[in-house]
């Protein structure tokens, strides 16, 4: 983590944290530009549009942390995600140029920071990413629901998922084993 976070650092990369109504309407633009950047990168189509964040900005604007990454004092990537008094919860990701390490400082450290700061219990960095247990996160087992109406689809989804589940437990207990937090003689991890 100190490799990268020098990386960074020593590319001249500074950072700004903005909350809430601290986020302007050039932020946003640039947010969303990266965030589409990003997923056409990916080779994906971005599911959120730029109303979307307006209309969150909006009507939760006190539950906002947008991180921008700056290079000679303009910005070259962002990433947004939410909080209350307990927790942070993921994040969206963009970039409109190249930093080796910049995603994970600006959607990690930065928002780690963050979460100290404010005294935050929990940082809930996303689903998926193995490459997240090097950086200090724990598995966690994430939930959703949904509703089905097509009662065939719904049927061959429950099946899949209950031989899923199994498979699930197994993972989250090989990646618990492999976690970066030191363990005491007693094998309980720092902060148990």
């Amino acid at each position: 983590m100190r490799a990268e976070r020098r990386k960074v650092a020593d590319a001249g990369v500074t950072f700004v944290r903005k909350v809430g109504p601290d986020i302007s309407e050039a932020d946003w633009a640039f947010f969303v530009r990266c965030y589409a950047r990003t997923y056409a990168a990916h080779h994906s189509t971005p599911y959120l549009t730029r109303a979307f964040f307006l209309e969150l900005a909006q009507a939760m604007p006190e539950t906002l942390l947008l991180v921008v990454a700056q290079l000679d004092g303009r910005p070259i990537a962002a990433a947004l995600a939410f909080f209350d008094a307990e927790r942070l919860y993921g994040r969206y990701w963009g970039a409109a140029e190249t930093v080796p390490c910049l995603h994970f400082e600006t959607s990690y450290y930065q928002m780690i920071e963050f979460a100290i700061e404010r005294r935050l219990a929990v940082f809930e960095g996303g689903a998926q990413g193995e490459h997240k247990l090097a950086r200090g996160f724990e598995p966690v087992t994430t939930f959703s629901s949904h509703w089905l109406s097509h009662p065939a689809f719904n049927q061959a989804v429950q099946r899949y998922l209950e031989r899923e589940h199994g498979g699930i437990e197994a993972y989250v207990d090989e990646l618990s084993e492999r976690s970066a937090l030191r363990r005491d003689a007693t094998g309980a991890k720092d902060g148990e």
